[in-house]
C-alpha cells in the first residue's frame, strides 16, 4: 500500500525532493519483505516447518513498520 501511495504522489504531485527520497527508501524495503514473506513460504513446504527466527520476525516487523511510516510521510 505505502508503494502504491508513494508512486501515485511521485507522479500526480510532481517529485519533489521528500517524495524521491521516500520512493527510494519504499522500493528496497517493499523488496526486503517480499524476500522475507518468500524464504518464509518456502519453508512452510514441509509438513513440520521450522519454527520463524527472532531475527526474521523482527525484520517482517520493522519493514511493515517503515512502510506504515513512509506512507504516512507521503501523505504529508
Amino acid at each position: 500500500m505505502a508503494a502504491s501511495l508513494a508512486g501515485r504522489q511521485t507522479l500526480h504531485g510532481g517529485i519533489d525532493p521528500v517524495a524521491l527520497v521516500v520512493l527510494a527508501l519504499v522500493v528496497p524495503t517493499w523488496l526486503a519483505f517480499l524476500a522475507l514473506a518468500h524464504r518464509r513460504i518456502r519453508a512452510m513446504n514441509v509438513p513440520r516447518p521450522p519454527v520463524l527466527s527472532p531475527r526474521t520476525a523482527v525484520a517482517a516487523v520493522a519493514c511493515t513498520l517503515a512502510l506504515a511510516l513512509l506512507g504516512a510521510a507521503m501523505l504529508r
